[in-house]
């Protein structure tokens, strides 16, 4: 919130019409922007942890380097590809 906050900040008013305290503002988020940005990029995957199965599987493979759950759209594009496959051996057929 804080990075978003700094970003309309910067945005609604043109440094040229900025004042002492608007300048004085902005410099104090900045320290406390930084420090949300870090924490939530710390916090998030402990997040993600606790929320997600799939995740801790998939990530315990990272670690071990030995990824082996495949996305999902690969098997949605396998499974089109064998539709396909079937489609044009049943017009084959014909």
């Amino acid at each position: 919130m804080p990075n978003q906050l700094r970003r309309l900040m910067t945005a609604l008013v043109p440094k040229s019409n900025w004042t002492i305290g608007y300048f004085r503002n902005y410099v104090a988020l900045d320290p406390v922007a930084d420090a949300f940005f870090y924490i939530s990029a710390v916090l998030n995957p402990f997040l993600y942890n606790l929320s997600s199965q799939q995740f801790r599987q998939v990530f315990v493979q990272v670690l071990r380097c030995h990824l082996t759950i495949e996305h999902v759209n690969k098997q949605i594009s396998k499974n089109s590809d064998i539709k396909k496959k079937d489609c044009s051996l049943s017009a084959i057929k014909q």
